[in-house]
């Protein structure tokens, strides 16, 4: 990930979000948190924030996403970030019709 601009995930009852889960060890965690910006008095710009997945097996699996600490105005993601997007989903063998859709996407 290397641009400002993210997606917000949000809740929806049929909705479906495509993606990978990794299992991160403490220090990537420390490492992944100080790129994301997020500090432990809370006042970073980003926090994690638990989620519940079902993988394609039907499992729930608890997983963790990093929220904006203060949603704005939603903004197109750079051409760079984009194809690294297009590049991972492809290379993880997400579904054709997804990694269509995200390369439809406007960028900046």
């Amino acid at each position: 990930m290397v641009a400002p601009a993210f997606s917000p995930i949000g809740w929806h009852p049929k909705g479906v979000i495509h993606g990978v889960l990794y299992r991160l060890s403490a220090s990537d965690f420390d490492r992944l948190d100080i790129w994301q910006g997020v500090r432990i008095d809370g006042g970073g710009s980003s926090f994690q924030s638990p989620v519940d997945v079902i993988d394609e097996q039907g499992r729930l699996i608890d997983a963790l996403i990093y929220r904006k600490a203060v949603d704005g105005a939603p903004a197109p993601p750079s051409h760079d970030f984009l194809r690294h997007l297009v590049a991972g989903a492809t290379a993880r063998d997400l579904s054709p019709a997804y990694i269509a859709a995200l390369a439809a996407i406007p960028s900046r």
